[in-house]
């Protein structure tokens, strides 16, 4: 029973890079590139990005491990434009800290779903900081 190798590339900052090695590693995924992030734009044309889409043409790995999902974008609906052109190559993502896989066989409308909550959650945590800030200026008054 002969497998085909798991191949992946990374798109990870700096400080996240070791997880996604270690992920690849203890999932029996070689990695064959590593892209990293340093820029704060979260835009699907920033540079990283578009050099993710280059290397996905090429064909070298099947799937990109990213520390979570915003790492691709804080806005969902481009986290979820971004997978779906990654699922268009053959590409699926697996976000290794919210243990997500996205695409292949697990389809679009998993992709929604992440994508829906993550939105959730950062709405939640907009508000909890406005209600925190709210109590902070009510008391200091």
């Amino acid at each position: 029973m002969n497998k085909d190798p798991k191949r992946a590339a990374i798109f990870s900052s700096s400080s996240h890079i070791q997880d996604c090695r270690v992920y690849a590693i203890r999932e029996g995924y070689t990695i064959v590139t590593e892209l990293l992030e340093e820029a704060s734009d979260t835009t699907p044309e920033r540079q990283s990005i578009q050099a993710l889409f280059t290397a996905v043409q090429e064909g070298t790995f099947d799937a990109v491990l990213i520390p979570s999902l915003h790492m691709l974008s804080n806005e969902s609906e481009t986290v979820a434009r971004i997978i779906v052109t990654l699922e268009g190559y053959g590409v699926r993502c697996i976000s290794i800290a919210q243990n997500i896989l996205l695409g292949g066989e697990v389809g679009t409308f998993m992709n929604m779903i992440a994508a829906i909550r993550t939105k959730v959650a950062e709405i939640e945590r907009e508000r909890l900081t406005a209600r925190r800030r709210a109590g902070r200026r009510q008391y200091s008054n």
